[in-house]
């Protein structure tokens, strides 16, 4: 199973939001699972990846070129795939992964959630989504 995670790149995030990314790569590894991702090093995507490698899973990282730089390309991942466009990073993503699940992120990752439904919901694709509902909270 090659599970695609959706998350932000930005390191300006909640520790409660990279716990939980952590979380989620722990047990998608625990499951005998591999991770496809956005191929960032930085912030909720770089704590995914890591967990997940920690784990043993196979980490598939996507990115455009425009980003390597600013979104830190992760130069631990199994394969690292450079893309031209944002389009072609999705449909990377969606080509090599069988189920999608959105954790907090920016406008790109609402974005993604958005046409991952809308693939879902009318019918243009097989693979399942889910979108996580847990809450943090955070202390000063």
């Amino acid at each position: 199973m090659n599970l695609c995670v959706y998350c932000g790149s930005h390191d300006s995030v909640p520790r409660g939001y990279l716990d939980l990314a952590d979380e989620v790569g722990a047990g998608l590894a625990a499951r005998g699972w591999n991770l496809v991702w956005g191929g960032s090093s930085a912030a909720m995507m770089g704590a995914v990846a890591r967990s997940a490698r920690r784990g043993g899973a196979r980490t598939l990282g996507v990115i455009p070129s425009g980003l390597v730089a600013l979104e830190r390309a992760d130069p631990e991942a199994d394969e690292l795939v450079v893309v031209d466009t944002m389009r072609e990073r999705k449909a990377v993503m969606d080509d090599r992964s069988d189920a999608f699940l959105a954790l907090p992120g920016g406008l790109g990752t609402c974005e993604e959630l958005f046409e991952c439904g809308l693939r879902a919901t009318s019918g243009c694709t097989r693979s399942r989504w889910s979108c996580s509902t847990r809450t943090t909270t955070t202390r000063a």
